[in-house]
């Protein structure tokens, strides 16, 4: 068996946050996306023969560190048809391939397993990974399936051309011979399912685990329940945290990361190698900060990520903020989406008194 890791995706969805770096290469508390699907690739390891990963174009060098038994291949072309392409040139022609699409997040790490033991049972050409829809703007794909059956009646690639309320998304893991992916390959990815589906080729399997696809930079804000929650709570030996503080659900706090005097973090929270908690601040639940994030004194954040370098002033209460790498908010900032979403670009500068609105992009 061989098995694929497509990263080759741009993330154009996820614009202004992939302005500077590729989705696949975006942390996501304090891993890069792409791992989350190797780490689902791990969990069938010894049944592997050969694996591979496709880095996007013109970013052939994952951030990370890479497990030994993965190979990488650089995407030549743009889409999931050239991904495609790109990794049956790179492969050994095995009579079995798993492939494992970045962006996904499940709990637990047995997506890939449960798909393959579908597959090892059916005669099915091509089996997809069904997930049900959670907001209807997933961007892998909607499928209408036999619910008794598993076969796949159809495939689309949007949500115009959904059948509302017959289908479920792709959740982002199919199994196939190689001649199946051949057709995904050369007639594109939609096309090709259809393509297969009409000749009663495509089964589907529904996984009954946690699942989230990060598509857009608002589904950010889902993932901590799904990635902290999963890790046990740790607070590192080489993490400093005033006694004063207060740490208690799950929280994972990185070697070097700062908690200040009379601090309060409730998990999900996930606080970075090098970031920084001032003193007096509510940091969760649902809060996401990168490496060497800062979050001044008298800031309280809940249901926010804050990538990599970015920085919140206090005093200053944000609740539902995507703040890209290396923003900088300054004091007495107002961000109050207790359902929507803002959005600040990478390296962006907000002066004082700033009220972020919901559905907004601040750049």
């Amino acid at each position: 068996m061989e098995a694929v890791v497509l990263a080759g995706g741009v993330g154009r969805r996820l614009l202004p946050l992939t302005r500077e770096r590729p989705k696949p290469y975006l942390p996501l508390a304090g891993k890069p996306l792409y791992m989350y699907a190797v780490e689902q690739v791990a969990m069938v390891r010894g049944l592997l023969d050969r694996a591979v990963m496709v880095t996007p174009p013109g970013h052939p060098t994952p951030p990370g560190s890479l497990p030994s038994w993965l190979d990488t291949v650089e995407q030549r072309g743009e889409g999931v048809e050239a991904g495609l392409a790109t990794a049956l040139k790179r492969l050994g022609g095995g009579e079995e391939i798993v492939v494992s699409f970045v962006g996904y997040l499940a709990r637990p790490n047995t997506l890939v397993r449960h798909v393959l033991d579908f597959y090892s049972v059916t005669r099915y050409k091509l089996v997809l990974a069904l997930a049900p829809v959670t907001r209807g703007s997933e961007s892998f794909g909607f499928v209408d399936a036999d619910p008794s059956t598993g076969r796949v009646l159809g495939f689309s690639g949007s949500r115009e051309e959904w059948m509302a309320g017959r289908g479920r998304v792709f959740a982002g893991v199919l199994a196939s011979d190689p001649e199946a992916l051949e057709v995904l390959a050369g007639e594109g990815f939609v096309e090709g399912i259809n393509s297969l589906a009409r000749r009663g080729l495509v089964g589907s399997v529904v996984w009954p685990g946690e699942w989230l696809e990060v598509g857009y930079p608002c589904d950010l804000l889902e993932a901590p329940g799904l990635v902290v929650e999963a890790r046990a709570a740790v607070v590192s030996a080489k993490a400093r945290v005033a006694r004063s503080s207060v740490i208690q659900g799950g929280v994972v706090i990185e070697e070097d990361a700062e908690v200040g005097e009379g601090t309060v973090v409730e998990g999900p929270a996930y606080i970075g190698r090098g970031a920084v908690v001032g003193r007096n601040s509510v940091v969760g639940p649902g809060v996401v900060l990168e490496e060497d994030a800062v979050v001044g004194d008298l800031v309280s954040i809940e249901r926010s990520v804050m990538l990599e370098r970015a920085e919140v002033s206090g005093p200053s209460r944000l609740e539902g903020a995507v703040i890209g790498d290396g923003a900088y908010i300054a004091p007495l900032a107002t961000a109050t989406n207790q359902e929507g979403c803002t959005v600040v670009a990478p390296k962006t500068r907000l002066g004082p008194r700033a009220t972020l609105e919901p559905g907004k992009t601040y750049s």
